[in-house]
């Protein structure tokens, strides 16, 4: 089952110096939760609990983070719109948000290890390279795309700006539950029990940004 890391640490209350891995689950009784962070958590508990209920079925279930990486036609999905916007100039300011990242080449990996080893059932498998936070991704794309990063911003937007505009912009309401919230996940289990390795982060964010200019999406 793909599942998300939004399953695992998409609770709004931070846990102060606490790293996320396969034994936490997003709180369900957290007022602030997102419909999506609610969604993805409630959709992987009914998998293993109908699992758990009929008792002779194998499940695996693969928790990424932020999917980034090449993308193989030319539209933009959720999940590439902020390196999309920041390359773009539609994101003047960074809002202080952050993600763990992962490339889609190893989400890929990930899954067919998860399929084909004999250890993987029953397992939570998260897959991510590191967390990151916006304003990092935007010294990335500077500091290595050169004239193509001309509008990638570089001041940040306070929280309390970004609380402001999303009332008037919906779009905006719904990262407000993940405003400067640090929530580290552990992708040790990966490694250790399918011998996963993910690539870094940056190589993951300069693959989306050579794809959106090969399509002509900035």
């Amino acid at each position: 089952m793909t599942s998300s890391q939004a399953a695992v640490a998409g609770s709004s209350v931070e846990q102060q110096g606490y790293v996320y891995s396969e034994k936490d689950w997003t709180d369900l009784a957290d007022p602030t939760l997102s419909p999506y962070n609610q969604s993805k958590t409630l959709a992987e508990r009914a998998a293993w609990e109908y699992v758990e209920e009929v008792g002779d079925i194998e499940l695996v279930s693969v928790n990424p983070g932020l999917v980034c990486g090449s993308i193989l036609e030319p539209k933009v999905n959720t999940s590439l719109e902020f390196i999309k916007r920041m390359m773009d100039g539609s994101l003047p300011l960074i809002p202080p948000l952050g993600y763990e990242i992962v490339d889609v080449r190893d989400v890929a990996v990930l899954h067919r290890l998860a399929m084909t080893h004999l250890n993987a059932a029953g397992w939570r498998f998260m897959a991510s390279a590191e967390f990151m936070w916006l304003h990092q991704m935007a010294e990335i794309l500077r500091e290595h795309l050169g004239e193509d990063a001309r509008r990638v911003p570089g001041r940040r937007a306070p929280a309390w700006l970004m609380r402001l505009l999303a009332l008037f912009d919906p779009s905006i309401r719904s990262i407000l539950p993940d405003l400067n919230q640090y929530r580290p996940v552990d992708h040790s289990t990966s490694t250790r029990v399918l011998g996963w390795h993910p690539r870094p982060a940056q190589d993951a964010i300069l693959a989306t940004a050579h794809s959106l200019l090969a399509y002509d999406l900035v």
